[in-house]
C-alpha cells in the first residue's frame, strides 16, 4: 500500500511540473442505466430510470496544449427498472421489477478543453472506467409471483464483480475570478463484459385450469449507463510557481 501511494505521489508530482493549472472537481449526477431484455413476448415494459445516485471526485492536469489527463474515485447505484405486464390487469395486476448494485468508480481520462469566450470552455473526454461492484451476491437467486392466472418465476444476480466501461462525456463549464468552476455535463459509459443476468418465466392462464401461454423474458446488463449533471470544482493555477522558478 505505501508503494502505491508513492507512485501515486511521484506521478502527481510529475504531471504538475508540466501541467498548467490543475482542476479539483466534484460532480453530482443522475443515471439511466441501459439493458437489454429479449424474448419477453412484449410483457416487460422498461422504465426511463433517472436515479440521483452518482457522486465523483476528480482531479485534472490540463496542459498549456489545452489537453488533460484526469483521475480520480467515484460511486453509482444501477438499478434494471421495470415492470411485469400481464395480459389480463384485472385477473393478474402490474408488478414493479427493480433490482441492481452499488458500483465503485475509478476513471482514467484524457480530455481537449476548448475556450469558447474568457472564462467559458467546452471539454470533452474519453477514456476507461474500472468499475467494482458491491454488495456482490455471490450466485443466483430466485423471485416468484403466482396466483390461480398467472406465474412469474426468474433466477437472477450478478455474474462478475468487476468491469471495463469505455467512457465519453461533454462538459460546457465557466471559471470565475476566484478560480470557482461550475459547469454542466452529459456522457454515456459502455460496459465492455456481462455484469448481471436475469432468466425469467412468466406463464398466464385466463382459466384457471388452462395450460397458459408461456413466455421465457431474459434480462442481459453490461452495466452501461447515460448520466447527465452539475460539476463544482476549484482551478489551482500553477503560472505563478513556474514564474518564480
Amino acid at each position: 500500500m505505501k508503494k502505491l501511494l508513492f507512485i501515486i505521489a511521484l506521478l502527481a508530482y510529475s504531471f504538475s511540473n508540466f501541467a498548467q493549472h490543475i482542476d479539483f472537481d466534484i460532480y453530482c449526477s443522475l443515471t439511466n442505466p441501459t439493458y437489454n431484455i429479449v424474448n419477453d413476448n412484449h410483457k416487460i415494459n422498461k422504465k426511463m430510470c433517472w436515479l440521483p445516485s452518482c457522486l465523483q471526485f476528480s482531479v485534472g492536469y490540463v496542459f498549456p496544449n489545452n489537453l488533460e489527463l484526469n483521475s480520480g474515485i467515484g460511486v453509482y447505484a444501477y438499478s434494471t427498472d421495470y415492470t411485469l405486464q400481464p395480459y389480463n390487469t384485472v385477473l393478474a395486476p402490474i408488478h414493479p421489477l427493480a433490482k441492481g448494485y452499488t458500483a465503485l468508480n475509478i476513471p482514467i481520462q484524457i480530455g481537449y478543453n476548448i475556450k469558447l469566450c474568457k472564462q467559458l470552455y467546452l471539454r470533452f473526454k474519453t477514456g476507461f472506467d474500472f468499475d467494482f461492484y458491491f454488495p456482490f451476491l455471490g450466485g443466483f437467486f430466485v423471485d416468484l409471483i403466482e396466483n390461480d392466472y398467472y406465474h412469474y418465476g426468474a433466477i437472477w444476480g450478478n455474474v462478475r464483480k468487476f468491469n471495463v466501461l469505455v467512457s465519453n462525456s461533454l462538459s460546457l463549464y465557466y471559471t470565475t475570478k476566484f478560480n470557482m468552476i461550475v459547469g454542466l455535463s452529459v456522457g454515456y459509459h459502455a460496459g465492455l463484459r456481462k455484469v448481471w443476468d436475469e432468466k425469467a418465466t412468466l406463464i398466464e392462464r385466463e382459466a384457471i385450469n388452462e395450460m397458459g401461454v408461456i413466455s421465457e423474458p431474459i434480462n442481459i446488463s453490461k452495466g452501461s449507463y447515460m448520466h447527465c449533471g452539475i460539476t463544482l470544482g476549484y482551478r489551482l493555477s500553477l503560472k505563478n510557481k513556474k514564474s518564480k522558478e
